[in-house]
């Protein structure tokens, strides 16, 4: 009988690890026009919930409407290492983040006459106040929660700025 709950168990697991990145893919891809008012496209992503490990490769962040520029950042490589032994431990009160590493990072900062794209994203996810002057606040977790990056890595991360003026003249 204990046989029998140990592949049961294994087979949980191997099923809950292959399918975690594919579900996380697909409910990226669907909500992501939702969630930040811009696409955004992966080629992959590999998440491991019992380890604690997200790996999420070309990843590219479109720009909001109005923009020219290709898009507003990409990712070539995102690995993410979470203590997911505290996480359990506290019942989801700390949330440790032991490594971050991007590498090949792409941001284009375009601005307009009086917003910019990074602005425009802001916005769209209630970070920052809109020009209506209607205050926007992030509902966040109920609980206290103790959030803490141990480590983070970068390398060949590039920024560029762009100017769109938008001047439409009537005759």
């Amino acid at each position: 009988m204990s046989f029998v709950a140990v592949m049961t168990a294994a087979a949980f697991w191997l099923a809950a690890w292959y399918f975690a990145g594919a579900v996380l893919k697909k409910w990226l891809m669907d909500y992501d026009t939702a969630f930040l008012g811009v696409t955004v496209s992966v080629d992959r992503i590999a998440l491991n919930p019992w380890f604690g490990t997200l790996l999420v490769t070309n990843l590219t962040v479109g720009n909001p409407p109005g923009y020219g520029s290709a898009h507003l950042a990409s990712v070539g490589r995102l690995f993410v290492d979470v203590d997911m032994g505290g996480l359990v431990k506290s019942l989801g009160h700390r949330l440790t983040v032991d490594k971050v590493h991007v590498q090949n990072v792409d941001v284009v900062y375009e601005r307009s006459l009086s917003t910019s794209n990074v602005e425009d994203v802001l916005k769209h996810l209630g970070v920052i106040q809109s020009s209506t002057g209607a205050a926007s606040s992030p509902s966040g977790p109920s609980w206290p929660l103790d959030f803490r990056i141990h480590q983070v890595n970068t390398s060949d991360v590039w920024v560029h700025v762009a100017r769109r003026l938008g001047v439409f003249l009537n005759f």
